[in-house]
């Protein structure tokens, strides 16, 4: 996927981000892992798995990129809490790469969980974050509750092999971390991340940090 736009590393969003449904695949397999920590033995083969997972939940914390192809729920109080200062009919999304946006709810004045049509917005998934542009504005009859805006995406690498090399360097390198530190990660107990980590992440041409709520 081709991210054309990027943010600093100041922006911030006032939204969550709820996991609906989550990947059917982690982008190092178990074998890449024992690979690299030189392991030959199956004995910890449920342990390197389960810090895999850990590693690339850690390593999207960390991006603000999500790795594998996921299904998520973006979530705000109001669509002012989305929209971009300087334009607002253009809510962004603080996650990417997102592959699509399948809908957007919310609240209305009655109270009723309302879809909006798609027929009412653009949406710009190419860049970061992913933008939705109302083609005439927001509606106004709106609840008040927490949590009224609800926009549903498709978010992550779709293969394994689309991943890029530097995440899945960065999840092999916690792995190890983890797997020679095993004490210290009991029961998901996880100890600072070594700084080469960091910059092997921020090194990609993709990128980008920014409140995720995933921190």
């Amino acid at each position: 996927m081709s991210i054309v736009r990027q943010i600093s590393r100041g922006d911030t969003f006032n939204h969550q981000v709820n996991l609906v449904t989550g990947p059917t695949f982690e982008p190092v397999t178990t074998q890449e892992a024992k690979d690299h920590l030189r392991v030959t033995h199956d004995d910890d083969d449920i342990e390197i798995a389960t810090m895999i997972t850990a590693a690339r939940l850690r390593i999207e914390a960390l991006s603000g990129m999500r790795l594998a192809s996921q299904t998520v729920d973006v979530i705000a109080d109001n669509w002012e809490a989305l929209a971009d200062p300087n334009r607002r009919e253009v809510l962004r999304l603080g996650i990417a790469p997102v592959t699509s946006i399948t809908s957007v709810k919310y609240y209305d004045g009655d109270d009723n969980d309302t879809t909006y049509s798609a027929s009412n917005y653009w949406t710009d998934t190419n860049s970061v974050p992913a933008r939705i542009q109302c083609k005439t504005s927001w509606p106004t009859s709106v609840n008040e509750r927490i949590g009224n805006i609800r926009i549903r995406c498709v978010v992550g690498y779709s293969s394994r092999n689309a991943v890029p090399a530097i995440f899945k360097q960065a999840i092999k390198l916690l792995v190890g971390h983890y797997y020679e530190n095993r004490e210290q990660v009991t029961d998901l107990r996880l100890i600072e991340i070594p700084d080469g980590i960091y910059h092997l992440v921020q090194s990609h041409p993709e990128f980008h940090h920014y409140a995720t709520g995933a921190l």
